[in-house]
């Protein structure tokens, strides 16, 4: 529950009650490899350090190895870091144990564009484009956007 809500806090932009209950789930348990990936998605909203950010979605992973929001995580701030094979390798890994994942498919095109791969990377973005579009239930992020003005898929 703390974490689900840290993870509605953190799309609203409200950063401190999200730490607030992130913080509360993983005293709870830190077993968790949701909690620690919500840590990395909090620490990458706060801006800071890649390394730091790396840490929490690392700790997921060596809770779950193929814990496939954390694997999107790191691939997205290992992507925004320059370190692009690593970051291939952590969304390929996603996207082969959710291949329904349209974050993962996005993150990974977003990839293959920087690695001068353009056919590869489009097929990537339309993967992502109706994966997302054939989820049985809008994602939240995409429901404010929809109030809100902000474009859905914008990260």
């Amino acid at each position: 529950m703390w974490t689900f809500a840290g993870h509605a806090y953190l799309k609203l932009g409200n950063l401190d009650d999200s730490l607030l209950c992130t913080r509360t789930a993983v005293s709870q348990d830190p077993s968790l490899p949701d909690t620690w990936s919500l840590y990395g998605e909090l620490s990458e909203a706060q801006a800071l350090k890649t390394d730091e950010i790396l840490a929490y979605y690392d700790k997921a992973l060596a809770l779950h190895s193929t814990h496939v929001p954390s694997l999107v995580g790191s691939g997205r701030v290992l992507y925004k870091a320059g370190r692009l094979a690593l970051a291939l390798h952590h969304l390929t890994t996603a996207v082969s144990v959710d291949e329904h994942n349209p974050a993962a498919w996005l993150e990974l095109g977003r990839v293959y564009r920087a690695l001068g791969e353009p056919t590869t990377a489009s097929d990537c973005l339309l993967r992502a484009f109706n994966e997302g579009r054939q989820s049985p239930v809008r994602p939240f992020a995409a429901n404010w956007a929809l109030h809100s003005g902000a474009d859905a898929w914008a990260l």
